[in-house]
């Protein structure tokens, strides 16, 4: 278990107050660690070192923190847990670097860009078969933002639907029922998101629930407000009939705009 005082990222949906809020949530360990050495007390010094004297100032804005689920759009069953940390640039575009876990000693494994809807309509068509939407993940109670309150959580959602991502997963490090491969191997993956009930393999979405204390079911509820917000996606069916127990069609608010070309 962790537990963590931290500023919560909940200063614009809280009267821009920022409260310090203690946070807690299990350890997402990763499931395959790379071969190699231990470090040498010479490395460890010229690290030290460095945090003192160089800068991460790219890595200060990503103070927000998602975890989601994806799977590969060229093979649906290969599914992973992805934990986002990301930087909200501007209203319209976020950037976030993709890991196995939230400790140490995570595996960094890919990246997502999340646009909003009108930046994903001024994208050339042949460009929007590489963008997944995400009014399911948020709408399902898939996608969470640990530990924020409800109502901050609530408003970050809302300023994610419509949005779009677009996902490659450099490292297959496995997932928390099994272990990938030890280094990053072949091509980038190209990922997509889950559109309707029974997608994600049988306990995927369950474990992760179980290990962070989320209610997936509970959440879904809580957003169904938002689904009067929802307007039809690109890419909802781009995976429709490559999942044997999905639902014949999406929940409410769910829905393929049947405007993009190249999705199949």
């Amino acid at each position: 278990m962790t537990c963590r005082s931290n500023i919560a990222w909940v200063g614009p949906f809280l009267g821009m107050s920022f409260l310090a809020v203690p946070a807690v949530w299990s350890d997402t360990e990763p499931a395959s660690r790379p071969p190699g050495k231990e470090e040498t007390t010479k490395t460890e010094v010229l690290e030290a070192g460095a945090a003192v004297l160089q800068t991460d100032a790219p890595l200060d804005p990503m103070n927000v923190y998602l975890v989601g689920f994806h799977p590969m759009k060229a093979d649906p069953s290969h599914q992973m847990e992805a934990h986002h940390f990301c930087s909200q640039v501007n209203e319209d575009f976020a950037q976030c670097a993709l890991f196995d876990g939230n400790t140490r000693t995570a595996n960094l494994n890919g990246i997502e860009y999340i646009i909003s809807e009108r930046l994903f309509e001024s994208l050339p068509e042949e460009e929007k078969q590489y963008w997944h939407p995400h009014n399911y993940e948020i709408l399902s109670g898939q996608l969470v933002a640990p530990n924020l309150p409800g109502v901050a959580e609530n408003e970050l959602m809302k300023g994610k639907m419509n949005s779009y991502g677009k996902t490659w997963h450099v490292w297959n490090t496995g997932t928390a029922a099994g272990t990938g491969d030890k280094l990053p191997l072949g091509k980038p993956m190209l990922a997509w998101s889950f559109n309707r009930d029974g997608e994600a393999k049988p306990g995927l979405v369950e474990r992760r629930d179980e290990r962070m204390g989320i209610d997936s079911n509970e959440t879904r509820q809580e957003r169904q407000e938002l689904v009067k917000l929802a307007h039809p996606q690109c890419g909802v069916d781009a995976l429709k009939g490559a999942f044997p127990d999905a639902a014949d069609t999406p929940p409410p608010g769910v829905s393929d705009s049947g405007t993009c070309a190249g999705q199949d």
